[in-house]
């Protein structure tokens, strides 16, 4: 799940200035695909960015999305999965009209290295999403509260060609560091955010 979200704000960075639908699973009841927290970006071209299912539920989504971008109005769309697809479940989806508050001050917190939480209140009078502190974490009822981390950083040693492979983590969403293996390379990568590895 982590990955999409990294993937989303990527795309966010592109395309800033234009307005998004973002889709999240809040509820899942038996069997599903994904879990509570999978995410899925919706652009103004119909574009996605990350998944909800196995590829069954995500163009119809995308449907809902549109109506969502044109009127602003939230919603959430359930599918029971034992009848559509086979699967023992149901899943709940949750679309909004998302701010740029809430994946700028997400891309803020991972650039930072800092963990945060997205909280998605789905229902009530004041629903969507938002970026929080883990000190201000709390239930609540009809909210879907998600942990989220800063990828992994992968410091690569050395220049030999067993390091090369290493240094393709890249391409599955490891920030990679390559180091030459010298004793300032060595210094520089203790004092990583000024905290040591």
């Amino acid at each position: 799940m982590m990955k999409d979200i990294y993937d989303i704000l990527r795309e966010f960075e592109k395309r800033r200035g234009q307005s998004f639908a973002l889709a999240t699973l809040v509820r899942a009841q038996g069997s599903s695909y994904r879990r509570p927290g999978a995410r899925m970006l919706i652009c103004q071209d119909d574009s996605t960015v990350g998944s909800l299912s196995a590829g069954c539920i995500e163009e119809e989504v995308a449907l809902c999305a549109r109506e969502v971008l044109r009127n602003g109005v939230s919603t959430i769309i359930s599918f029971d999965t034992r009848r559509r697809f086979g699967c023992n479940g149901k899943i709940d989806i949750f679309i909004e009209r998302i701010s740029e508050n809430f994946l700028v001050d997400l891309a803020e917190n991972l650039i930072a290295r800092r963990n945060c939480l997205a909280v998605t209140i789905f229902e009530g009078k004041r629903v969507g999403s938002s970026v929080a502190g883990f000190q201000h974490h709390r239930e609540r009822e009809h909210a879907l509260i998600q942990e989220i981390h800063p990828p992994i950083r992968l410091l690569v040693f050395g220049k030999g060609p067993d390091s090369e492979p290493l240094r393709t983590a890249t391409n599955i969403g490891y920030p990679a560091s390559p180091r030459d293996g010298k004793v300032s390379s060595l210094a520089a990568a203790t004092r990583i955010g000024g905290h040591g590895c």
